[in-house]
């Protein structure tokens, strides 16, 4: 089997895909978690990041951007060169890797009963262990607190200026969504749906994504978070109807979330 890496860590000021990641609701599960499950949940997201990786693994292709995580924050990067590299340059490849890598984190997050807002974002910047500045940081962070509001994971302007030809040829591209407020967004429902191959798995999976969602509404206490939860759920509801349902899929499998 065919094996290829590359690392991302470059040490210079570059053109870099960079990803601002909000955790909504942090502090009140650091405040109201005991030890053992915070621990767990590092663990797993450690899992998740590296230096900085990408490459293929005979078919498969895997993306491990650099990451530094202080408290609610993850920022991580990596260099637009690199997956010229590995033969996949176009704006469609770089959306994939990105939308699969986010939406793990989201997954994360979901199974601990947290949000996640952010934005990719695409500038110069540079990164080299706790060295880490540039215009696309300051961009990828500035969406994400002004325009992200809901919990998604937002394509800059920046980045959709780069390959604007690549989404417009792609309109169902199942890992990205265009909003109303004009920006495209990381599907993380479509991920759920193609990362399972076979239809028992995937409707497992997306019943218990389902079931996540619902426990996160119905013990969330604060006001703010209620309408983040809400909209989580009627985006899930939304991918249900119009991927599933109206696809001929047995509305005895995919359920709606009560609002």
């Amino acid at each position: 089997m065919k094996y290829t890496a590359q690392t991302l860590t470059t040490k210079e000021y570059e053109e870099r895909i960079v990803i601002f990641i909000d955790i909504l609701g942090f502090r009140n599960f650091v405040a109201n978690t005991n030890d053992d499950i915070l621990k767990i949940f590092v663990s797993k997201l450690k899992n998740m990041t590296s230096d900085g990786e990408i490459g293929t693994n005979g078919n498969s292709l895997y993306f491990l951007p650099s990451v530094i995580q202080f408290s609610d924050t993850i920022i991580a990067s990596a260099p637009v060169n690199y997956f010229k590299i590995i033969g996949h340059p176009t704006g469609a490849n770089i959306l994939l890797y990105i939308s699969v890598w986010t939406s793990k984190i989201q997954m994360h997050a979901l199974e601990f009963g947290l949000l996640t807002r952010g934005c990719v974002a695409f500038g110069k910047s540079f990164n080299d262990g706790s060295a880490w500045f540039g215009p696309a940081i300051i961009d990828a962070y500035e969406h994400e607190s002004n325009y992200a509001i809901y919990p998604r994971i937002i394509i800059s302007d920046s980045l959709t200026k780069q390959i604007r030809i690549d989404v417009d040829q792609k309109q169902d591209y199942p890992l990205l969504t265009h909003s109303d407020d004009g920006f495209y967004y990381v599907n993380f429902f479509g991920w759920s749906h193609i990362n399972f191959e076979d239809k028992p798995a995937f409707v497992v999976a997306h019943n218990r994504v389902r079931e996540m969602i619902e426990k996160g509404m119905s013990s969330c206490r604060d006001l703010k978070h209620k309408i983040k939860w809400r909209w989580f759920a009627v985006s899930y509801n939304n991918y249900t109807e119009k991927h599933l349902l109206k696809s001929g899929k047995s509305d005895s499998e995919y359920k709606f979330i009560p609002l």
